[in-house]
């Protein structure tokens, strides 16, 4: 397989991990309007184990993702884009494992002991999940930071990635929390930058496509048609006239 076609399968897991984060944050939220706030007896809920599983996958896909987003800005973001990508990558794996003990050991713990589903962690647990989405908001703002200088993907997507990091660090415990963080990524997997519009302008009025200004297919980027979402043409476009 090509490095472009990589590239394009890279921005298709990145729309499908953003879509279905949006899907479990919704699913959470059900959860806890189901259970009134109850550990124990969230835990028990069928949607528990569902929606971790979900979870897990979309984590999983995000940091497939997340490769191919760097991959594609890694020249123009520099030393910051670097660091950035490794504490993401770092704590996105951090975070697959915390899904993990949601999708699998929590419904098995609330039938052999209840009473620690609903204890408060302290502790190393306390500070093992600490760190994990410590670790995870860290590196996801430093990538919006290092994506809003590269100026590769749209401005405002980059700005509601550091927004969804700094809000991720409750992703956990607040139902929508990581709404923003998967809506920024999905919006940098179909968004191109107005700077490479502008710089291939006149190839682009020739019929021409914007080169590699997406993950996805060239005329996505097609600034005579317009931004295009899974290569479905719309009247939108980037940047704004």
């Amino acid at each position: 397989m090509s490095p472009a076609r990589l590239l394009r399968l890279a921005g298709l897991l990145s729309v499908a991990a953003g879509v279905l984060l949006v899907v479990t944050q919704l699913l959470f939220s059900l959860m806890f309007v189901v259970a009134d706030g109850d550990p124990v007896r969230r835990a028990r809920s069928p949607l528990v184990g569902v929606n971790g599983l979900l979870t897990l996958l979309a984590v999983y896909l995000l940091l497939l993702g997340l490769v191919g987003l760097y991959a594609r800005q890694a020249a123009a973001s520099g030393t910051l884009g670097l660091v950035g990508f490794l504490v993401a990558v770092l704590g996105t794996m951090l975070l697959a494992g915390a899904w993990w003990l949601e999708a699998f050991a929590v419904p098995w713990a609330v039938l052999k002991a209840p009473a620690l589903v609903a204890a408060t962690p302290t502790g190393r647990l306390l500070a093992g999940r600490s760190v994990s989405f410590g670790v995870f908001a860290l590196g996801w703002v430093l990538f919006g930071l290092a994506s809003l200088r590269a100026r590769v993907f749209p401005r405002d997507a980059a700005l509601l990635l550091i927004i969804g990091g700094v809000i991720g660090l409750w992703s956990a415990v607040v139902p929508g929390a990581g709404v923003p963080l998967a809506v920024a990524v999905a919006w940098m997997a179909c968004g191109c930058s107005g700077r490479i519009v502008a710089a291939r302008s006149n190839r682009s009025r020739r019929g021409g496509d914007a080169e590699g200004c997406l993950l996805l297919p060239r005329r996505c980027c097609n600034a005579r048609a317009g931004t295009a979402f899974l290569g479905v043409a719309s009247p939108l476009r980037w940047p704004p006239a």
